[in-house]
This record gives C-alpha cells, structure tokens and sequence, in this order.
C-alpha cells in the first residue's frame, strides 16, 4: 500500500509542476526571453512527412536578425524540389500565418539521385560552410550541372544561390568553371 501511495503521490507533484509551468507562474531553467517579446516558436514545419530535424549542427543556420533559419530532414515535404540523402529548408518569419508566423520552402536544387559511388564518395548535395548573414545566399556543392555550362556536366561544382529566402528553385551561378 505504502508503494501505491508513493506512486500517487508522485504523480501528484508531476502534475501540479506541469501546472505552474503550463501557467507561466514557475520559470523554466534556461529560457531567455526575447527582447521583441516573442517566446519559444517551432519554426520547423509542423507535418514533416513522418520525419523530423535533423540535429545536425552543420546544416542550421539563423539569420543574424533571427528571422530565418535553414535545417535538414531525412524526408520531403512542403514545396521540396530537390534532395539527396538530406533535404535543405528554409524558414521564414512572416506575419502570423494560420497562427504560425514561419513559412518553410525547399532550398535543395533539383538533382539526379546520386550513385553508390557519389554517397560513399561524399558527393551529396548540399550548402558549404556558413551563408550569408541574412540567409539571402550561399554556395551549394551540387553532384549535378544546375547550369547549362557544357564544361562541367561529369564533375562536382559549386554554385551561388542568391535566392534563398524565395521559394521555387531558385537560380544558380556556377562558381567552379573550368578554366578552358
């Protein structure tokens, strides 16, 4: 009995702490109130086609004004074009949308699926290094041509996307062009 009432009383606490949180009258460790006001939002989309974020820190980036973030997923899903192992977002904050207030967009360039040889290899498509502070750019390492250049169409090329924060499939620059 004594075991029982252990149990019970336990619960008990759990759920008068899950109150007093849930009611903003106890603080919770480590949450840091934003200066505009706004408290934690999800900013990933909210059906992830059974996926989730990956937590990967190599592939989130925030703007420096914190109004868009990019992450990877193992799966597809909003406007996607384009992926490889990893898929590439966008998240936008926008004026309250649905409740929301962030807009998520594909920012992986449509590619050929990669050979057993490009995986292994390390030739996934995807952005290098950081993007430019606002997110509005970056440079992706893409397996395929994503222009009409005639000299790189079997080699790996990296390109410029200055269209990030636009969903669609954006427009690239090739910035590895072969010197002949």
């Amino acid at each position: 009995m004594a075991r029982k009432t252990s149990v019970l009383v336990r619960l008990a606490c759990i759920a008068s702490v899950a109150g007093a949180i849930a009611a903003g009258s106890v603080p919770i460790a480590g949450a840091i109130p934003l200066p505009d006001g706004r408290g934690y939002e999800m900013v990933s989309a909210s059906d992830k086609n059974g996926s989730d974020v990956m937590p990967d820190q190599s592939r989130v980036r925030v703007a420096d004004d914190g109004s868009a973030v990019t992450y990877s997923s193992l799966a597809g899903f909003e406007d996607v074009i384009g992926g490889g192992i990893a898929t590439e977002y966008m998240a936008v904050r926008q004026p309250a949308v649905g409740g929301q207030g962030w807009v998520t967009h594909g920012i992986s360039p449509a590619q050929q699926a990669l050979t057993f040889k490009a995986v292994v290899n390390g030739f996934e498509t995807r952005y290098q290094q950081e993007l430019a502070p606002d997110l509005t750019s970056g440079v992706v390492f893409a397996w395929r041509p994503l222009t009409d250049n005639p000299f790189v169409g079997n080699v790996v090329n990296l390109y410029l996307r200055q269209d990030l924060r636009t969903p669609g499939g954006g427009s690239y620059t090739l910035v590895s062009d072969c010197p002949l």
